[in-house]
């Protein structure tokens, strides 16, 4: 038989295997919907055509095979939302907008410091960051840190960003809605800023969150713990969007205006 178009109705599906099936036709275009697969086997079938564009925008594939058919091509060019060099600049706008030759510098930061940062030619060398193994940034860990100044909206071009943690600093502002554009993100971590404005209804599209923190006081995954050197001042309403994120295991909210 085929494959049946309607396999990209299912958008939460990790793993697809289908190899020594027997299967004909081509490749429906529809598969590059289900943007959480992370293995994916089409191998010894008799699939004929070109592999479609729209695979590219599986990211999050780990393991792929589409050997043993007769397709043009047996690989997938990904295609993110932003160059490298783009997530690079957002990294740059990050350093400018929160003094980044001075961080660490308060006495009793704990934080990683800013070695490498605007320095080394591989920005996943830069101190606070790691990435993935397609040399996207995956985490930006840079809790208590002296950053002073504002969270600029370059982050959102971060794509693959799967942890952003920023708590600790001495961050003004309001929270960029562009952070809703993370669609990676499970842990988004702006405890013990200074922030204000109202919580972005943007962050109720990151429905891979798992932990949540605008608080004022300093949050973890095993206990909250209070830090009376600054409190966030978000006002308003808890954002009805935040009711998609169906995988959030930890929000906290407290100590706001």
């Amino acid at each position: 038989g085929t494959i049946p178009t309607q396999l990209g109705e299912l958008t939460y599906v990790q793993n697809l295997n289908f190899t020594a099936n027997s299967l004909s036709g081509g490749i429906p275009m529809q598969l590059g919907r289900l943007t959480e697969l992370v293995s994916f086997d089409l191998s010894n079938n008799d699939l004929t055509g070109v592999v479609p564009t729209e695979l590219g925008r599986l990211t999050d594939l780990e393991l792929y095979d589409l050997a043993g058919n007769d397709l043009t091509g047996t690989t997938i060019t990904f295609v993110f939302p932003f160059s490298i060099a783009e997530e690079r600049a957002a990294l740059e706008a990050l350093y400018n907008a929160t003094n980044g030759d001075n961080w660490a510098d308060d006495l009793g930061s704990s934080g990683p410091g800013n070695d490498g940062w605007l320095v080394d030619s591989n920005h996943c060398e830069w101190s606070g960051v790691e990435c993935n193994d397609k040399g996207r940034v995956s985490i930006l860990d840079l809790k208590y840190n002296s950053l002073k100044g504002f969270i600029p909206t370059q982050l959102g071009q971060l794509s693959e960003l799967v942890e952003l943690e920023l708590s600790g600093n001495d961050l003004t502002g309001t929270v960029p809605t562009q952070l809703g554009q993370l669609s990676k993100l499970e842990d988004l971590w702006l405890s013990s800023l200074d922030l204000t404005g109202t919580v972005p209804t943007e962050l109720g599209k990151l429905t891979r969150l798992i932990f949540l923190t605008l608080s004022g006081g300093t949050a973890t995954r095993l206990f909250f713990e209070e830090d009376d050197r600054t409190r966030n001042g978000l006002s308003g309403t808890i954002p009805v969007e935040f009711g998609n994120l169906k995988r959030l295991g930890g929000l906290d909210l407290s100590s706001n205006a």
